[in-house]
C-alpha cells in the first residue's frame, strides 16, 4: 500500500501531536538516531495486522461500488453499439435514446460522488489507523530515547547515509512485536469539514 506508506512518513513527523516529548537534556551533541518507518510498517506484527485489515476495508468499499460501475459501462457499450455515431442530431430525433443518455448521465454523477464519499472515508480511516499504530512506535521509541538520549532522530528517507550503529529501526522492531500483534481498526465516517474539502475517487487495483 503506497499510499499508507506515504501516509505514514507524514505522520511520523508530528510525533510531537501524539505527546511524544524533546530529548533530554543532557542528550549528547551531535548523537543522532534513524528510524526507518516504512519497515516498521512492513515488517511488525503490528504494521502487517493493519494493513491487511485497511486493505480489507478497501476492498468492501470498492465492491460496494463496482456493481453499478459495471452496469454503467454496460450500459454505455449497449448505447454506442446501438447508435455508433452519436451526434446531438441523432440524439434528437430518438427520444428513448435521448431519455437513456440523461439517465446514464445522472447514473454515472451519483456513482462517482458515492466513490468520492468512500474514498474520504478511506482516507480517515487509514489517518486513524496510523495514528494508532504510531502511538504504539512512540512507545517504544521513547524508551530507546531515554536510554540513549540522542540530540536528533530522523526519518531514514530523509538520510542519505548512517552508519549501521545509529540505525535503531531493527531494535523498535522487536521492541515493538515483543508487546502489540495488532492494531484496533474499524471503519471510519469522514468528518463533515473533511467531506467539504474534497477528494478524489476510490482507486482501483
Amino acid at each position: 500500500m503506497k499510499n499508507l506508506l506515504v501516509s505514514l512518513a507524514v505522520a511520523a513527523a508530528g510525533l510531537a501531536a501524539l505527546g511524544f516529548g524533546a530529548p533530554a537534556a543532557h542528550a549528547q551533541a551531535g548523537s543522532v538516531l534513524v528510524v526507518d518507518y516504512d519497515r516498521l510498517i512492513q515488517d511488525s506484527k503490528a504494521g502487517k495486522d493493519m494493513t491487511g485489515k485497511l486493505d480489507a476495508i478497501q476492498k468492501q468499499m470498492q465492491a460496494e461500488v463496482e456493481p453499478e460501475r459495471n452496469a454503467i459501462e454496460a450500459e454505455t457499450k449497449q448505447i454506442e453499439a446501438q447508435a455508433p455515431t452519436l451526434t446531438q442530431e441523432v440524439i434528437a430525433q430518438n427520444p428513448e435514446l435521448r431519455a437513456r443518455l440523461q439517465n446514464l448521465q445522472r447514473r454515472q454523477a451519483t456513482l462517482q460522488q458515492r466513490a468520492q464519499v468512500l474514498a474520504r472515508d478511506f482516507q480517515y480511516t487509514q489517518n486513524v489507523a496510523l495514528e494508532a499504530f504510531l502511538k504504539e512506535v512512540n512507545t517504544e521509541l521513547g524508551a530507546v530515547l531515554q536510554s540513549r538520549s540522542p540530540s536528533l532522530v530522523l526519518r531514514s528517507t530523509d538520510v542519505l547515509w548512517a552508519h549501521p550503529a545509529n540505525e535503531i529501526t531493527s531494535e523498535l522492531l522487536s521492541r515493538l512485536d515483543a508487546r502489540v500483534s495488532a492494531i484496533a481498526v474499524s471503519r471510519q465516517v469522514a468528518p463533515q469539514q473533511q467531506a467539504q474539502n474534497g477528494a478524489g475517487a476510490v482507486p482501483r487495483r
